[in-house]
């Protein structure tokens, strides 16, 4: 069916999969274009969006995409690149998308946080005095929608091992973003 359309229906046909991959619309009837049943445009657009979903995005050749265009979608050349060249001007896009789908896939998810830093100049132990501790509020918002707040407080100690932790786990994070270059 791919060939039946010319090139500007195609573009707007992928930048609307790729706008429904992300969290967006997907392409609505009235982009269906007039030498396609509402059939053929319905399964056509479903392909196209579990290609984009599926297929690793990682891979700056598109190799994978490539192969399963021509034999799922029976793409031509032309229409492969054309393609491809879409997903390549919204790979961040793409990437956004994937990293907000992990990270909303679990039961709850962060919305906001605050800190504050106290200092505790009295308790019932003498190591207690002048102690510096950091209360960290986390915003927690369940599957259901019911925001729940978390407070965690934290020696110095504590918070320098929290605080690791998270750096770490931003490096983990932009390495799944970040395409590798050869």
């Amino acid at each position: 069916p791919m060939e039946e359309i010319n090139k500007e229906e195609i573009e707007e046909i992928i930048h609307s999969v790729v706008d429904g991959v992300c969290g967006g619309h997907l392409p609505t009837i009235s982009q269906q274009p007039q030498a396609w049943t509402l059939g053929v445009w319905s399964s056509t657009v479903h392909k196209l969006y579990k290609l984009i979903k599926d297929t690793p995005i990682s891979d700056p050749e598109h190799t994978e995409l490539k192969e399963r265009l021509s034999n799922i979608l029976h793409c031509n050349d032309e229409q492969v690149k054309q393609i491809c060249d879409v997903v390549d001007v919204r790979i961040s896009d793409l990437r956004r998308a994937i990293v907000f789908e992990s990270c909303t896939s679990g039961e709850s998810r962060l919305v906001s946080f605050d800190w504050d830093v106290k200092l505790v100049v009295g308790g019932s132990n003498m190591n207690q005095l002048h102690t510096t501790l950091l209360v960290l509020t986390l915003s927690i918002e369940d599957r259901k929608g019911k925001l729940n707040h978390v407070s965690i407080e934290m020696g110095k100690d504590e918070a320098t091992e929290f605080i690791a932790s998270l750096a770490n786990a931003q490096k983990s994070v932009q390495a799944l973003c970040v395409p590798k270059r050869n």
